[in-house]
C-alpha cells in the first residue's frame, strides 16, 4: 500500500505538470509544489518502511540510503519555488531526482527478479543477510553519486557550448545561470523552451 501512494502522487504530479505545460490555468508554482509533496512523502514513507521489523540488513540499507537525497531535494524544490532566480537549487533539485532514479534502477535488480512480474520474488543472488552486501550497497550509493555529479556537470558544459557555439556568449550564459525566469535583465528577455522560446535571451 505505501508503494502505491507513492506511485499515485507521482502521476498526480506528472499530470500537473503536463497540463501546465500545456497552458491549462493551474495555480502559479503549483507543479513544484506537487514535486515536493511527492518528494517529501516518499522520504517519510521510507523512513516508517525501513525502520520496521523483521526487514533484512540489504533490504532495510537500500530504503536507507536515499531518505537523505529525498530531503534535500525536496527542500530544494521549495527554494526554487520561493525564489525562481536560483540556479543552484534547479542543479540541486535536478541532481536529486537524478540521482534516486539511477539509485532505484539498481535497488530494484538487487532486492527482486524481474519475473513473473517486477517485485514478485526476491532475487536468490543476494544474501539478504550478508553484510559484505550491505557494505557493497553503501559504496554503491556513493559510486552514483560521483557518477551522477560527472552527468550534471557534463550536461552543463554541453549546454555552455551550446549556447557559445550559438554565439549567445559568455555574458548571456552567466545570466541564464543567475537569473532564472526572471522577465528581463539589462536589456536581455530570457524566452524559456516550455513558453515557445527559444531557451536564450534576446535584445530589445
Amino acid at each position: 500500500m505505501q508503494h502505491m501512494s507513492i506511485y499515485g502522487i507521482f502521476i498526480v504530479h506528472g499530470l500537473i505538470d503536463i497540463m501546465m505545460s500545456h497552458g491549462v490555468p493551474l495555480p502559479q508554482g503549483l507543479d513544484y509544489l506537487s514535486a515536493v509533496a511527492a518528494i517529501s512523502w516518499y522520504g517519510l514513507s521510507f523512513s516508517f518502511h525501513a525502520h520496521m521489523h523483521g526487514k533484512e540488513m540489504v533490504e532495510q540499507t537500500i530504503h536507507v540510503m536515499p531518505i537523505s537525497v529525498m530531503y534535500v531535494t525536496a527542500a530544494a524544490g521549495v527554494t526554487e519555488l520561493l525564489s525562481p532566480s536560483l540556479f543552484m537549487a534547479a542543479v540541486v533539485r535536478i541532481f536529486g531526482f537524478l540521482f534516486l532514479g539511477t539509485w532505484f534502477c539498481q535497488a530494484s535488480f538487487v532486492m527482486y527478479v524481474p519475473y513473473p512480474w517486477p517485485g514478485s520474488n526476491l532475487n536468490p543472488n543476494w544474501d539478504q543477510t550478508d553484510e559484505r552486501n550491505v557494505n557493497f550497497i553503501v559504496a554503491s550509493f556513493g559510486y552514483h553519486m560521483i557518477l551522477n555529479v560527472v552527468i550534471v556537470t557534463v550536461v552543463y558544459l554541453v549546454c555552455y557550448a551550446y549556447l557559445r557555439f550559438r554565439g549567445e556568449g559568455q555574458n548571456q550564459f552567466r545570466r541564464l545561470t543567475t537569473c532564472g525566469d526572471c522577465p528581463e535583465e539589462n536589456g536581455f528577455q530570457f524566452k524559456p523552451l516550455l513558453n515557445g522560446g527559444n531557451g536564450g535571451f534576446e535584445g530589445h
